[in-house]
């Protein structure tokens, strides 16, 4: 049954950021995504080992669900984020993305936990918001930093092919 929700809610994410009328580049896009995957698999790790905040169940549909929502769910979502946060030409639009992806973040988090797919303690969910939170202004950060030497690229790549006179 987890199994099943988890692979609606990745195809879902996936349909969601295909159908962004606007988006960042693709190299800053997979280079954002990989990023950020880098950074999550780390937290989520050093979570679940160390810290032992967070426990995993065994049962290989609620483990692969974990994976579908590490490596698609979780993280495209940040990816969303930032791109309708630096594409949207609204700040009423900006808002609203930020306000979504954060409660469906946290709706995740919680989701997974009533399903059994992980264990933890309520207080760990409001650590969470925080990481979320934290997390979103890195997506938000790093897609803009790889967007500037993107367009700086490009403005080099422009100056070269222009003749010499």
């Amino acid at each position: 049954m987890e199994l099943t929700i988890y692979t609606i809610l990745s195809w879902y994410t996936l349909q969601l950021m295909m159908a962004l009328p606007r988006k960042l580049p693709l190299a800053v896009n997979v280079l954002t995504y990989m990023i950020l995957s880098i950074v999550d698999i780390n937290k989520f790790t050093y979570c679940t080992h160390t810290l032992q905040f967070v426990r995993i169940s065994h049962e290989i549909p609620k483990f692969l669900s974990v994976i579908l929502h590490r490596d698609i769910i979780f993280t495209l979502s940040l990816l969303i984020f930032a791109n309708v946060v630096l594409t949207a030409r609204s700040a009423k639009i900006k808002w609203g993305m930020t306000l979504y992806t954060f409660v469906f973040c946290i709706a995740d988090l919680i989701l997974m936990r009533s399903l059994g797919i992980i264990e933890t303690e309520m207080r760990i969910i409001f650590c969470n918001m925080a990481i979320i939170l934290i997390l979103m202004g890195l997506s938000l950060l790093t897609a803009k930093w790889l967007l500037k030497l993107e367009q700086r690229r490009r403005a080099h790549d422009g100056r070269e092919k222009q003749p010499h006179l």
